[in-house]
């Protein structure tokens, strides 16, 4: 059976039909993500890290090369999908500084077209005015 030299997985599972490891504890089941056996998953011990407990076996059988390659590839596609999803999200989120920033500049626009309404309707009442003057003075 084929075992990457990398140690990437995710992290472990423990369940009652897990193998006992070296150190006498229950082995975590963990799923590698290696280009050599992506998706595969394997028991390990849980104190790998913290000691010198070798322990490891595969769960699954070797998956084929082409059953690699389609896993890694459905993989990167994930990648690239929650890549996107982050961007969405980003695009999408705004803090609570940022509401209050876009309401206080949605207050200012409403008052400065509330200022210029009222500008609007003093000149049309004096273009109104000058017209009726005008009028007036025609006839």
């Amino acid at each position: 059976m084929s075992s990457s030299s990398s140690s990437s997985c995710t992290s472990g599972q423990l369940n009652v039909d897990n193998p006992v490891c070296f150190c006498g504890l229950k082995a975590s089941q963990r799923t590698s993500l290696t280009f050599d056996n992506p998706g595969r998953r394997f028991y390990g011990c849980i104190n790998y890290k913290r000691n010198s407990c070798d322990f490891f076996r595969w769960r699954d059988p070797e998956i084929c090369e082409r059953g690699k390659e389609y896993i890694i590839e459905l993989l990167e596609q994930i990648g690239h999908l929650k890549k996107k999803v982050i961007a969405l999200e980003n695009e999408i989120s705004t803090t609570p500084e940022d509401n209050y920033t876009l309401r206080k500049k949605l207050t200012n626009i409403e008052n400065s077209r509330m200022a210029l309404r009222e500008e609007m309707d003093r000149l049309i009442a004096k273009i109104t005015l000058v017209l009726a003057i005008q009028q007036s003075a025609d006839c």
